[in-house]
């Protein structure tokens, strides 16, 4: 969000943890830059308008109705904007369309922090995105794993 924010991109961030809106703010501040930041859930999250685009970065799989979450990032849209995801737990041949990751890191996060690690079956996400009438493109760097993949959903 800061480099998008310094980019000069009209930027807004959401995020549910109170220390990182604070050092998101603080970071905005620090560095001069106009940066929109809103405590709170995704899904209760209130745009004023349209995003050009609804970038997730290692975020998207904490959210515990993650195909709701997708139709409200589909409806905050524009005609020709973007959803894109970034470091994501999307894989080839998931044990299901989604669910909770058992995962070494998966399970350190879920027992210390209490964060909800969900993974995804690639299939599953990519039709879930086209239902919801985004055009789907993989960006992949193989040796990254499941992390090393951008996925963008653009209405056009």
């Amino acid at each position: 969000a800061i480099n998008l924010a310094m980019l000069g991109c009209e930027t807004t961030a959401v995020d549910l943890n109170p220390s990182s809106v604070h050092l998101l703010r603080a970071r905005a501040r620090a560095w001069n830059v106009e940066l929109d930041v809103i405590q709170t859930a995704f899904l209760e999250f209130e745009p004023a308008g349209l995003f050009d685009f609804v970038i997730f970065f290692e975020a998207f799989h904490h959210c515990d109705r993650p195909i709701e979450l997708l139709d409200r990032v589909a409806s905050m849209l524009t005609a020709d904007g973007s959803a894109i995801f970034l470091g994501e737990p999307v894989y080839d041949g998931y044990y299901c369309p989604w669910g909770v990751r058992t995962d070494g890191s998966a399970t350190f996060m879920t027992r210390y922090a209490g964060w909800l690690e969900l993974g995804f079956d690639r299939k599953f996400f990519d039709d879930e995105l086209r239902q919801r009438g985004l055009q789907v493109s993989v960006h992949w760097e193989p040796s990254l794993a499941a992390y090393g993949h951008m996925i963008v959903a653009s209405r056009v």
